[in-house]
Formats: structure tokens, C-alpha cells, sequence
């Protein structure tokens, strides 16, 4: 028999099939993870905390955050800004309560109440960037940005665990002020500029205590997007975004409705990028150069743009535009001189020239010319006796052929100069673009310039292709005070001042004239002969005299006066070459010297700055004082870094000059070589401008020594020279030597003028002294016949000497003095 079943019920049964349970099992699975995750947030934390940065150290942040550089002249005019970052640090309670407010509206209004990272913000940002389809919002807090700041510019997740575990520490070791003085240094704003009083100078040109609402919002607006919301490449998007601004302040209760809608209603004005910051003095370039080249060598060459340091260097801005344009002036004429080299470019179509007039209209302001400011100039028509164009569409010119005469045809392979022409077509003809400048002054007419002139008249001009340097320096105090190291610091950034290493020529020979004058056994009537160089069979060098040789017996004294080669080279092999070289190094010279015969014509290159060195030593009695370019370093703190201002300096007080000269005291200047035969040798230089070719430099009301040269083939020409206080070298020379300065060219007709010239300027009324100023002890004078070394004739030019006893040789005695 059969039992029956037993059926189980199941009271409640779960529906749903097997989807029912797989979603089941996915939700436990959620849960576990989500506990798993929650487990090990610990040990994630310390996984990322391990490996995020420590917090940035807020006292060395006020010592080491990268600050502009600033060179300046002695009277405060800034010659160079050095920056990476353009930032300027401010204290919390220097910045306006109004800007803070504005960046906590326009960033991280929850600011006071969070502990780094709001996560409600987060939250918020996320839902409105899926919403917007895009990033519209951003969730991070200020001091997140901080935090940013101080980490790698990537964007992935473990940057911004970073990003948290970083803000997380700042909030735990700073308090909020100290967080926001971080921020409003360091954050980026644009065009360079770090922090807000930096951008409140570049934006508005502004200190922050004069800034407006609207502009407060302006730069509060741009932390989110620099380049975005950037007021001079897009002003629309930085003027919706400043609104935005003000409209989030209004919403917190920061601004109020009238202070608002004013600040709405106000114009976004920016100052121009050249404009926020005072223009640096341009014409001081190769001497700023050569300070950071300076600066570089004893600091680290990428120190000085983010160190934040005050540069105070020696120039005299008076004296360094003086002598920029005499360079100029110099090289011009020379320039010249060598003929017309073409114009700037030619025009063949209407339509060339319509654009060129069109885009001189917008170059230059035409309504009155500058005197010696070069213009470009298209020519429209030529005749025998002028040629006539325009300055842009409405000023015409015309070029009388006086003022264009010295244009014949530049030749690179005839080296002769001062050719002319005697019809304007000859040089020009229609459609030539070329410079015109003002004429002399004595040719223009009192409205020079002016729109009355109907037709104003220039002259033909060109950019000179020749090079100059002009160097200056207080051999005294050792001030460098002007240095030119070419014509157009744009056009060559190379200092020919300070690093070109020429020929020297003839300037060389007082060189080896003081190592003889060093000797009881030459004196300045010692006896030399001047007569025309054999040379050896198969030998090329056959040196002159550069205005003949006299074929007899000269003295030492009138050999360099008149800088005659013949028997210059006849000292050099009785001093010897190589002893030459020897005493060029005490003299200070570090270019390679190559010591043989030639040296006695300059063959061995020297620098411009150790050749006024050297003679400066001469000047000083045989001491040597280097020259000096930087006064004052001093830091962000105003701490004194370097000090190498001298006692006389004149911006110093008298507390600062007593300083100094406590510093110095016991500090003697090295001896470099014996007084007397410094003397000897300045007296030697005293007369090649009493007596010699360099006579010109009697224009400078001060007494003069010095001493010119000429290379070979003419690619340098040079003077040298000094007064009780200065030492100065002009150089004019050919960059490429690709032609000669000229078959007639030497010192005398171009460096010795430009050198007088400036310094019959430069000097002035400033009281100089005699050159050389006392006899030392141990020499005695006479007076000699200056041809022939013999005693004084009647009716003959007669001169007085200097000599150790004992140092004429038997038949050179002449009848000492007294």
C-alpha cells in the first residue's frame, strides 16, 4: 500500500525568475566593494600620502619664490627688468578686503568653513559638468589650487588624490590667512604675471590700493582660465567673465546693488604691455649685457631672473647717450665715405608703392619729422639736380643732389674713399625705397619739418655697415661709465667693447715703449734708426713709416710721438719680443699674444677694455685699478650682497661714504710696474698729443695723452687715451673684414676725431689735472732738439724730456736742466 505524499509549501515565495536573482547578486556584489573600498580608503591614503610632496614651507616661500630682477642706473633708472615670473610679494593685510572677497566669490566662497577640500562643492561641480555635457565647473578650493601649484600639471586621478592628500596637509599646518597670502602670490593671472599685485601693475598699471571693483573682478576672474579670460587678446570673454564675478559678489553679499551695477557698467580699460611697467633706458644695452654676463659668472648665469635683487651698476647715463651718438656720427661719415651701397628696396608696381605709403602713414607721425631720425622714403621721380618722393601718402620730400653727392657706387674690392657724384640718377631712380634723414642744421629752414613745407627737404642716408666701440672709465674710482659695443645692440648683440679681439696697430707700441723706458738703459732721446726695411730673400713683410721715412738717425721720444713703424720695430728686437709679451701680461692683457716682430706693428690682438685698462696704469703711476660695472647688489630684504662703491662716490652719504672708506682702508692697489717708468711712458703719450698726429685731442679742454693706431689693410683703426681722471678707447673697424676702411683711412682721420670729440664734450667743465701729474722721485729733465735729440738749436722745435741718470748711452747726453 501506497503512503501518500507529502507536499512542501513555501508560505512566501520570491518572484522575479532568474534576472530577479543575477541583479540580486549584482547589488550584494556593489556592497561588498563598496565595503572593501571603504576598508581600505586607509590604506589607500597612505599609499598616495606616501608619495605626495610635503607642504611648501611658508617662511623660505618669502625668501626663495622667484621675484623680478632689476638693473639700474645710479640715479634709479631702470635699465633692464630680469623675469621669469613677474611677481611681487604683498602681505595679507596690505591687500584690499574687497579683492579677497572677490576671489572667494569667484572661487571658493565656502573658503573659512571647509578644511581644504568641499566636498559639497565637488559634488555640485560634477553634477553641473554632466549636465553641461563639458567641464563648466571646477570643484576645487583655494587651497587645492595651492596645492596644484606645488604638483605636476598632469590630469589623472593619482595627481588629484595627490592634489587632496597635499590641500589636507597645507589646512593642518597653516592657518587660513597664511593659505591665502600663498595664494594671491603665487597664483598665475597671465601675461607673466604671479600674484595679484603683480597683475594689478601689468593689467592697470596700478598699486592694489588704487583698483576698482571692475578691476578687482578682473583679475579675480582670470584664476579660473588666464589665457581664456585674458583682457587684451579676448576682452569680450573677460568682460563676461568680470561680470560673472561681480555677480557672484552681489550673491554673497560682498558688493552691494548700487556698487555693483556701477562696476558693471564700467569699461574694461587695460594699459598697453609696454606702458605697465617704466620703459627700460635701450641705450645702455651692451653695458647691461655685460653686467649679467658678470652677474652670471660669480652667481649662476639663472639666478639673476627670479632672485628679486637690486642691480645699482657705475654708468653715467649723460655720458653713455653722448657717446652713443658720437659712435653713431662717426660711423656714419665713414660709412659715407665708402660710397652708396643701394636702396632698401625697389618697388615695380602701383600697388607696391600704395602699400608702402600706406604702411609708412601708420608707422610714423608725419605732421612734424624728427631731426636725425632716419625715415624710408619711396623716390617717384629723378632729375639731374634732385630726385623727389614721400613720406608715406601726404609728405613729400625732395633730395637736392648736395645732399646726396656722396653716393657713387660701394665697391668691395677698390678701397677708395670719398668719390661723388654729379647727377641724382646716377644713385637713384623711380620706385627706390631708401633712408632720408633731417638735413645738416645750417640748411634747414626755421618750420624744418613741419606740414608747411610744401615740399620738405632731406638728405639720402643708409645704415652704416662699419662697427665702432667707444669705452670709458673713472681709472680713479674705477666706474665704467659708458660703453658702446656697436652701432644697434638689435642688430649685434656682440660687444666689441668687451669681447672683440682686433689688431691694435700702432696703439700696441707703448706696450714695449714702457718695458724700455723700464730699462737705465733706454731714455726718451736714446737713438734710433729710421730707415727703409730689407727685407730677406723670399720674405713677404716689408713694413713703412705711413708718411715716409726720414732715412736717419730719430729719437725714442719723437719715434713714438710721430708713430713711425721703422724704428718702433727696431726697439721691439732690442726689448725682445718675448719679454714684450711677459711685461703685456703685467700690464693686464689676457688675448693671446704672439711674440715676434710683428708685435711691434700690433699684430697680436687685444680687447678694447684691457687696452684702457693698461693705459690707465700708465695714468696712475703704475698701479692698476680694474674697472668696476656693478656698485650695489641688494636682495629682496634689501640686504647688501656686493658693494663696490668708492668713498667719492657721488649718490653716496657721507655715513655710507665713511663706510666705504673704512672697508678700504689698508686695500692698496697692486704696483703693477715701477712709478717711474709709468711716468716716462704717460709723458711719451702727454706729447704724442702736444707734438704728434694725434694733436686733434687739444680740443679737449682738459690735458690729454694718448695714442692712436691703424691696422694692416686698414680693418681697424684705434685711440687710446686718458686724462688725470678717465681712460677711454674708440674703435671703428670692419666686422667681416670684407673691405678696407679706406686707402686713405688711418686713426687720425676717424678714431682720433671721435675719441676728441666726445671727450671735449664729455669733459667740459670738470676740473682735470696735469697728465702725468708729479715727477717721482729718481728722474731728472732736459731739453732736447725734438729731431734730433741733440741740444737745443735756435729757430729748431725743442722739447723736454725725462731720463733715469745713467740711462743715455755715450753721445746722447744732453745739458740737463738746472
Amino acid at each position: 500500500m501506497t503512503r501518500p505524499r507529502t507536499r512542501v509549501r513555501v508560505a512566501n515565495p520570491a518572484d522575479g525568475g532568474f534576472l530577479y536573482w543575477l541583479a540580486k547578486l549584482y547589488l550584494f556584489g556593489a556592497c561588498a566593494l563598496v565595503a572593501v573600498t571603504i576598508a581600505s580608503l586607509p590604506a589607500i591614503y597612505v599609499a598616495i600620502a606616501s608619495h605626495a610632496p610635503d607642504p611648501p614651507d611658508l617662511a623660505a616661500y618669502r625668501t626663495e619664490a622667484a621675484l623680478e630682477s632689476k638693473i639700474y642706473a645710479p640715479d634709479g633708472q631702470v635699465l633692464s627688468v630680469l623675469v621669469r615670473e613677474r611677481r611681487a610679494l604683498v602681505e595679507l593685510p596690505e591687500v584690499p578686503p574687497l579683492l579677497i572677497k572677490a576671489f572667494l566669490a569667484a572661487e571658493d566662497r565656502g573658503f573659512y568653513q571647509h578644511a581644504g577640500v568641499d566636498w559639497r562643492g565637488v559634488i555640485r561641480a560634477a553634477l553641473a559638468n554632466l549636465k553641461a555635457g563639458g567641464v563648466r565647473q571646477g570643484g576645487s578650493t583655494i587651497t587645492q589650487q595651492v596645492a596644484k601649484a606645488y604638483l605636476s600639471p598632469e590630469r589623472t586621478i593619482q595627481r588629484k588624490l595627490k592634489e587632496l592628500v597635499l590641500a589636507r596637509r597645507i589646512e593642518s599646518r597653516y592657518s587660513k590667512d597664511e593659505i591665502l597670502y600663498l595664494y594671491l602670490n603665487h597664483i598665475f593671472l597671465g601675461s607673466q604675471a604671479y600674484g595679484v599685485k603683480a597683475a594689478a601693475k601689468v593689467y592697470f598699471g596700478r598699486a592694489l590700493g588704487e583698483l576698482t571693483p571692475a578691476q578687482m573682478a578682473t583679475l579675480a576672474g582670470l584664476a579660473r582660465a588666464p589665457s581664456r579670460y585674458a583682457p587684451r587678446a579676448n576682452p569680450a570673454a573677460a568682460l563676461r567673465r568680470r561680470n560673472q564675478v561681480l555677480k557672484s559678489m552681489l550673491e554673497a553679499g560682498f558688493l552691494a546693488r548700487p556698487a555693483h551695477d556701477a562696476a558693471v557698467a564700467e569699461p574694461l580699460r587695460v594699459v598697453s604691455e609696454e606702458h605697465a611697467e617704466p620703459l627700460p633706458w635701450t641705450q645702455a644695452s651692451h653695458f647691461v649685457e655685460h653686467v649679467k654676463r658678470l652677474i652670471g659668472e660669480r652667481w649662476g648665469r639663472d639666478r639673476l631672473p627670479r632672485a628679486g635683487w637690486s642691480v645699482s651698476t657705475t654708468i653715467d647715463l649723460p655720458l653713455q647717450e653722448l657717446a652713443q651718438q658720437r659712435v653713431w656720427t662717426s660711423l656714419r661719415e665713414l660709412d659715407k665715405r665708402q660710397g652708396y651701397r643701394g636702396p632698401i628696396m625697389r618697388t615695380h608696381t602701383q600697388r607696391q608703392r600704395r602699400d608702402l605709403l600706406r604702411r609708412a602713414d601708420a608707422i610714423y607721425a608725419l605732421d612734424q619729422l624728427v631731426v636725425d631720425r632716419p625715415y624710408a622714403a619711396l623716390i617717384e621721380s629723378v632729375a639731374a639736380g634732385a630726385a623727389r618722393g614721400r613720406i608715406g601718402s601726404r609728405r613729400r620730400i625732395t633730395i637736392p643732389l648736395s645732399l646726396m653727392a656722396w653716393a657713387a657706387p660701394y665697391s668691395r674690392t677698390d678701397a677708395e674713399n670719398d668719390r661723388t657724384i654729379s647727377a641724382a640718377g646716377e644713385a637713384l631712380r623711380p620706385g627706390d625705397v631708401v633712408w632720408v634723414v633731417s638735413p645738416p642744421r645750417w640748411l634747414r629752414r626755421r618750420d624744418w619739418g613741419s606740414r608747411r613745407e610744401a615740399e620738405t627737404s632731406m638728405a639720402l642716408d643708409q645704415l652704416p655697415r662699419v662697427e665702432g666701440a667707444l669705452y670709458l672709465y673713472d681709472h680713479q674710482s674705477g666706474y665704467a661709465l659708458a660703453m658702446v659695443g656697436g652701432l644697434d645692440v638689435d642688430r649685434s648683440s656682440f660687444n666689441r667693447a668687451v669681447q672683440a679681439c682686433r689688431q691694435p696697430g700702432s696703439v700696441y707700441k707703448p706696450v714695449f715703449y714702457s718695458l724700455a723706458m723700464d730699462s737705465d738703459k733706454f731714455s726718451m732721446a736714446t737713438i734710433l734708426q729710421d730707415k727703409p726695411y730689407v727685407p730677406e730673400p723670399g720674405e713677404d713683410w716689408n713694413p713703412q713709416n705711413i708718411h715716409g721715412t726720414l732715412d736717419g738717425r730719430v729719437t725714442l721720444h719723437m719715434s713714438l710721438v710721430r708713430s713711425l713703424n721703422l724704428p718702433a720695430i727696431q726697439l721691439l728686437n732690442r726689448v725682445g719680443a718675448k719679454e714684450t709679451a711677459r711685461w703685456a701680461r703685467r700690464l693686464g692683457f689676457t688675448t693671446p699674444i704672439h711674440a715676434d716682430r710683428a708685435l711691434a706693428l700690433g699684430a697680436s690682438c687685444v680687447r678694447v677694455d684691457e687696452l684702457t685698462r693698461a693705459f690707465a696704469t700708465f695714468a696712475r703711476g703704475g698701479t692698476q685699478m680694474d674697472p668696476v660695472y656693478v656698485r650695489q647688489i641688494r636682495s629682496r630684504n634689501d640686504e647688501v650682497l656686493e658693494d663696490h662703491t668708492a668713498p667719492e662716490d657721488p649718490v653716496l652719504g657721507e655715513g655710507d661714504r665713511l663706510d666705504r672708506l673704512w672697508a678700504q682702508s689698508g686695500t692698496a692697489r697692486p704696483q703693477v710696474i715701477d712709478r717711474r717708468t709709468a711716468f716716462l711712458t704717460a709723458r711719451l703719450l702727454r706729447d704724442a698729443v702736444l707734438h704728434g698726429i694725434a694733436a686733434r685731442c687739444q680740443i679737449v679742454p682738459a690735458p690729454t695723452g694718448g695714442k692712436g693706431g691703424t691696422s694692416s689693410d686698414t680693418m681697424d683703426v684705434w685711440f687710446s687715451g686718458f686724462t688725470s681722471q678717465w681712460a677711454a678707447t674708440a674703435w671703428i673697424g670692419d666686422d667681416s673684414y670684407q673691405r678696407p676702411l679706406g686707402e686713405k683711412e688711418a686713426s687720425y682721420t676717424t678714431a682720433i676725431p671721435m675719441w676728441a670729440n666726445f671727450m671735449r664734450d664729455a669733459v667740459g667743465k670738470r676740473p682735470h689735472k696735469e697728465v702725468p701729474a708729479t715727477v717721482p722721485p729718481g728722474l731728472k729733465a732736459a731739453v732736447i732738439d725734438f729731431a734730433s735729440g741733440g741740444p737745443p738749436k735756435p729757430g729748431q722745435k725743442s722739447v723736454r724730456i725725462y731720463y733715469r741718470p745713467g740711462s743715455f748711452q755715450p753721445g746722447e747726453t744732453p745739458q740737463p736742466e738746472g
